[in-house]
């Protein structure tokens, strides 16, 4: 692990440094074994903690944050969403100035719809909380419609939800009260008309927080999948066209702006057949070659 060299540099960097430590206590990884990790104390213990609201790039540059992702020969630009994702932005840039997603490649691809880098397959996984505002997706004005809809809600997701969760104790007490209230009613489920989508994801487990700038997940923007509800994997996902049934369970963490056609064709390589296990997997997955942070 390269050091960021914290002890005598810009405060992004220090900002960074701090991040790093995060990543590394979030992959669990003891500081007993890395001498790596134990410099990065040392060099970010020898100045304060830099705000989370302060900019990636220096303000006094007018620059916008950016990640270039290098692969095949070709780059795509990736403008990232500080205000949308001002603790997570950090880490994954902290990732990416380590090396972390140099040789991973682009695994998933549902064709003209998305491509998504794979984890690593050794280590141990990397949670991030997730950062999205509900309200700033009027997700709290979306409504269940009539009780055609509430009982398709129930059947296909609140139901499903809970007798898979209920045995590890990871049920909300919204989602408990809903399913004894529909046992109650002998399984009808119009109680549930006019409940919002907000109130629905946060039945399942999703946190919203509020004063975030979040984007609906559409085509261009570069997203953070859900691991669980209320956590993120550090894996970019590319979106090649509207997902808005997505909005509040994807986290919007930046764009594409430039590039975006190499995306496409890599969504339109061939892929494993149904006999290969691989439905969305391509043949040849696209090798990631490097992917830096940049002010620009």
């Amino acid at each position: 692990m390269q050091s960021l060299g914290c002890g005598a540099c810009s405060s992004r960097r220090l900002h960074l440094c701090w991040a790093r430590l995060v990543v590394l206590d979030e992959r669990e990884v003891p500081m007993r074994r890395s001498v790596a990790a134990s410099l990065l104390v040392l060099a970010c213990l020898a100045s304060p903690f830099p705000g989370l609201a302060e900019s990636l790039c220096p303000p006094e540059e007018e620059t916008i944050p950016h990640l270039v992702l290098t692969l095949g020969g070709q780059e795509l630009a990736i403008q990232l969403f500080e205000d949308a994702a001002p603790r997570t932005l950090p880490r994954i840039v902290a990732l990416a100035e380590e090396g972390y997603y140099d040789g991973l490649v682009f695994g998933y691809t549902r064709p003209m719809v998305e491509i998504a880098i794979t984890p690593p397959s050794e280590g141990e996984p990397i949670r991030f909380p997730m950062e999205i505002d509900a309200e700033a997706l009027d997700l709290h004005k979306e409504k269940v419609a009539n009780p055609g809809a509430a009982m398709d809600l129930m059947q296909e997701k609140l139901f499903k939800t809970y007798s898979e969760n209920r045995r590890n104790g990871k049920v909300t007490e919204r989602l408990k009260s809903w399913i004894e209230q529909w046992y109650a009613n002998g399984r009808t489920a119009e109680f549930l008309v006019g409940v919002s989508t907000q109130q629905v994801n946060e039945a399942l487990g999703y946190v919203y927080e509020r004063g975030l700038a979040s984007r609906p997940v559409a085509r261009g923007r570069v997203i953070l999948k859900s691991a669980s509800p209320g956590l993120v994997t550090p894996e970019l996902g590319i979106l090649l066209s509207d997902v808005p049934d997505r909005d509040g369970l994807w986290m919007v963490v930046g764009e594409v702006t430039a590039g975006f056609e190499d995306a496409v064709a890599l969504s339109k390589r061939p892929l494993l057949g149904r006999d290969s296990g691989g439905w969305f997997n391509p043949v040849e997955p696209q090798v990631i070659d490097s992917l830096r942070f940049h002010c620009k």
